[in-house]
């Protein structure tokens, strides 16, 4: 039959065709390098053209199961692939749950197959198709995750057995490819999962054949994956934990369990580590154990902290037992408080007594009743305010004494800050107490005389302030004595002198003061002190009136004056005292001790073997010191002194001899504060080294640039102060000298001025000074000549070049032939030792012609001129060359 012939013919062909493709997709799917949407693309481009068709695609499930989306559509009319067209379940119900039935979806007439017909209007005819062949696409279990979807354009196609096999067999190969591909990433999935695990991970067979460890394994154990497959991996378990794994897991077999136990497992370094180790059994549909998943988590760390934990017990166990302190523990508001069972031994209570109960009430019921309201109050501040808890307070023994115990607490607070548990130790102090009350009784006498010390009388005396304000008819005084030439004593005849000279003062002090007042010993009513080396002070308390005060003054001063006999020295030692009284209002005793202090100092400045009486001008005139000092200090630091300089002419020709420089320091706020204010200040506090030095070095620098813009001849001379704290500083003469070369100018040009007064106070050691600076070319000025009372036998050692007439005596040369003597007498005496003489302080042309007339050679003073800043010299200079040229 040709017929049959010719069709079996074409069935040949297509069964040839379809063979070929299904075999050249089937080397495709093995490929597991091509991304999933390449393959898609192949099997639909192949499928159309084996099949002859015009479209073919391949839709997926989405995730949310309501939709088909369109992962690949081939066209081959246009030879064209697109994707991601959705066709939803709600609009398409019948074609939706015949792929849930997983139905081949054979359509001749799509228009008219009761499970295409709905895409007739939206799907079929605008696309002009009328023939559907679709399968599904399956994944392992049966699941529908897909559908293969064949389309013929034209008239209607009857669709063979060979075309729906071939349909179905690429559907099916689809679905094995997808399931190959899901089963691939979930392993992929999981091998990250096990080797991102922090603990070692294993996977054995039933008879603990290891078929994989994680990386985690290989870094802690130093074996390599392929040394642990196998039975490798029990190299890494400690020999002594073999057995122990071995029966648990059998164990856990038996009772069809899961296997944990501790045990150790080897470290790449040969560290044998602590190890958590659990499995689970992994069984197939029977029900069959094929593998065991497990994995091993480090608790070394744990191990040791349990280790030290029980350690800790052990040595917390001891320390309570061993101790000699009383131990607590409180949970904050529970009335249940445990003590260690030293507590109740401090207590007296001894093994056979019945402890009372350890609750709040029972201690608190022990406390002493003159400190129970400060111990509660210190525990509240303590549980809510968070205050150290440290106290010292008294609890009743079984024999029904108090004893003193020092109690320490720590807290315990929760997530709120809230204290919740209070835990700490009892010592008993007692002994302790009593031997710090005896030692602080024993801190308040002066040792050496016996009598009250500072502190005893800090107190007494602000007991007397408060008496005082409560009530003005109680008053009070304060004596302070400094006894003259003291350190005298202690330097010529020794310390041991000095001690029993302090002692029989106590004793002078004790029987002058009548009894009433504070001296000595203390006594109901005052209190008296020695302070420290030869200070003393006598408390004067419950006075009627300050004016007794001098009665007793006096009565101390005459007992105080007569001389002392110690061993055999007898010695003078006058005292000088500064006196306080209630009048002034004083709270502190503080500032009391402070003005009458300062007093004292009154009392010694005018005289010694004297008195003065605190007024409010001696606290300022201290003030005023204090902060002149303070500004001294900034002044150096910020420059704020400056030099003037006043002219030295001569009396015969009016010429320029020379200028004096003087020092001068303009304050900030204050303005220009005069040199006899400030300048004892700073000799007081020893900072007239530091300006000395500064005013010797401005004062050449300067002297250098007016040489270099007038010549020398124009500034012969220029007289520099040296002050006494100076001439004590070491090798002086080399660091002027040094200075004056620094600077450019020869010492031989400078006159260091040096008062009559300083060199009074040592005149062995101010010559050693002059003759020092004079070897290096310096000239000495002797300053105020007149008021030191330098003996004229003496003034020839100190090898003077110039005396400078004080202006006290300049200044009363017009009131009679007295002070001309006085004058004329100083010219002569300079004159007969080849001295200089220059005469300060002239104001008027009077005094000039007075001094002509004795033959004065040189002046200074406001006649001449004011001492000029350095920037107005050189005028002065030009100024004065025509005023002595025109005359």
């Amino acid at each position: 039959m040709p017929g049959a012939t010719a069709d079996s013919t074409e069935a040949d062909v297509q069964i040839t065709r379809q063979h070929t493709a299904l075999t050249s997709l089937m080397r495709i799917l093995a490929s597991e390098t091509l991304e999933l949407p390449a393959v898609f693309r192949e099997i639909t481009r192949t499928v159309a053209e084996t099949l002859n068709i015009e479209r073919a695609s391949i839709w997926r499930v989405n995730d949310t199961g309501n939709a088909i989306v369109c992962h690949d559509l081939y066209e081959s009319s246009q030879q064209r692939h697109s994707a991601g067209c959705e066709l939803h379940a709600a609009q398409y119900p019948r074609y939706f749950q015949a792929m849930a039935e997983c139905e081949v979806i054979c359509a001749d007439d799509a228009h008219a197959d009761p499970r295409t017909c709905e895409f007739s209007q939206t799907y079929l005819d605008p696309l002009g198709i009328n023939s559907m062949l679709d399968a599904p696409i399956q994944l392992r279990g049966g699941q529908v995750d897909g559908v293969l979807c064949l389309e013929h354009v034209g008239p209607q196609r009857s669709w063979t057995s060979l075309e729906q096999t071939f349909t179905l067999s690429i559907a099916n190969l689809v679905s094995l490819l997808l399931t190959q591909r899901q089963r691939k990433q979930i392993e992929q999935e999981s091998h990250t999962l096990l080797e991102s695990l922090p603990q070692l991970v294993w996977i054995l067979q039933p008879d603990r054949y290891c078929l994989h460890v994680n990386k985690q394994w290989v870094d802690f154990t130093g074996l390599s994956a392929a040394e642990s497959l196998g039975f490798g991996w029990t190299q890494a378990l400690h020999p002594d934990d073999l057995d122990n794994i071995n029966e648990q897991a059998e164990q856990t077999v038996r009772d069809d369990g899961v296997f944990e136990m501790e045990y150790r497992v080897r470290r790449a370094d040969g560290v044998y580590q602590w190890m958590l180790g659990r499995a689970l059994p992994l069984r197939d549909a029977s029900g069959e154990t094929v593998r065991w998943l497990g994995t091993a988590t480090n608790i070394d760390l744990m191990k040791q902290v349990e280790a030290r934990l029980e350690q800790v017990t052990d040595r917390f166990e001891a320390a309570v037992t061993g101790t000699s302190d009383g131990l607590f523990d409180w949970w904050v508001g529970s009335s249940e408080i445990w003590f260690a069972p030293r507590f109740w031994e401090l207590l007296g209570f001894t093994a056979q007594d019945e402890l009372p109960a350890g609750t709040f009430d029972v201690w608190a019921e022990r406390l002493h009743p003159d400190e129970r309201e400060l111990v509660l109050a210190a525990l509240d501040q303590h549980i809510h305010n968070g205050e150290k808890f440290d106290l010292r307070y008294r609890l009743r023994t079984v024999a029904g004494d108090y004893r003193w115990f020092h109690v320490r607490a720590a807290s315990q607070k929760n997530e709120c800050g809230q204290v919740i548990r209070m835990s700490g130790s009892i010592q008993d102090v007692t002994d302790r107490k009593r031997l710090e009350d005896e030692l602080r009784a024993a801190a308040r006498i002066d040792k050496l005389t016996g009598l009250p010390n500072r502190a005893l009388l800090m107190d007494r005396l602000q007991q007397a302030i408060e008496r005082n304000k409560r009530s003005s008819e109680s008053c009070y005084a304060v004596l302070f004595l400094d006894f003259d030439r003291f350190k005298m004593v202690n330097d010529s005849l020794g310390h041991e002198v000095g001690d029993l000279l302090l002692q029989e003062i106590a004793l002078r002090l004790q029987t002058a003061v009548r009894s009433a007042d504070t001296v000595g010993r203390p006594t109901q009513k005052g209190t008296a002190a020695r302070l420290g080396g030869d200070e003393f002070v006598v408390l004067l308390d419950s006075l009627r009136t300050v004016t007794e005060v001098q009665t007793v003054t006096d009565r101390v001063l005459k007992a105080l004056d007569a001389p002392y006999q110690i061993r055999h020295h007898r010695i003078v030692s006058t005292a000088s005292i500064g006196i306080v009284t209630s009048a002034f209002g004083h709270e502190r005793a503080e500032d009391v001790l402070r003005d009458a202090d300062i007093a004292m100092y009154e009392a010694k400045s005018a005289g010694r073997n004297r008195t003065a009486l605190f007024d409010a001008s001696m606290l300022r005139r201290v003030q005023r010191k204090a902060e002149l000092e303070v500004g001294l200090r900034l002044a150096l630091e910020t420059d704020q002194f400056h030099l003037e300089y006043q002219p030295i002419v001569s009396l015969e020709t009016r010429r320029l001899r020379g200028f004096e420089a003087l020092v001068r320091w303009q304050h900030p706020q204050e303005g220009l504060i005069p040199p006899g204010e400030f300048i004892p200040v700073a000799e007081d506090t020893g900072l007239m080294v530091v300006l000395g030095e500064w005013v010797f070095r401005r004062a050449c620098q300067q002297l250098a640039v007016w040489w270099q813009t007038l010549g020398r001849e124009a500034i012969p001379s220029l007289s520099v102060n040296l002050s006494r704290t100076q001439l004590a500083v070491p090798e002086l003469a080399e660091r002027l000298n040094s200075i004056a070369r620094e600077e450019g100018v020869d010492p031989s040009a400078i006159h260091l001025e040096i008062t009559e007064t300083t060199i009074t106070l040592d005149p062995d050691q101010a010559a050693r000074i002059i003759k020092s600076l004079k070897a290096f070319g310096f000239k000495i000025d002797l300053d105020d000549f007149g008021t030191g009372y330098a003996a004229m036998a003496n003034l020839h050692m100190f090898h003077v070049d110039v005396l400078k007439v004080d202006r006290s005596f300049v200044a009363n040369l017009h009131r009679g032939r007295e002070f001309t003597a006085m004058v004329n007498a100083i010219i002569t005496l300079a004159d007969n030792l080849n001295m200089t003489l220059i005469a300060e302080g002239v104001e008027t042309d009077e005094q000039v012609a007075i001094l002509q007339s004795l033959d004065c050679q040189f002046a200074q003073g406001y006649l001449f001129a004011r001492p000029l800043p350095a920037d107005h010299v050189v005028a002065f200079i030009n100024k004065h060359k025509a005023q002595v040229a025109g005359c």
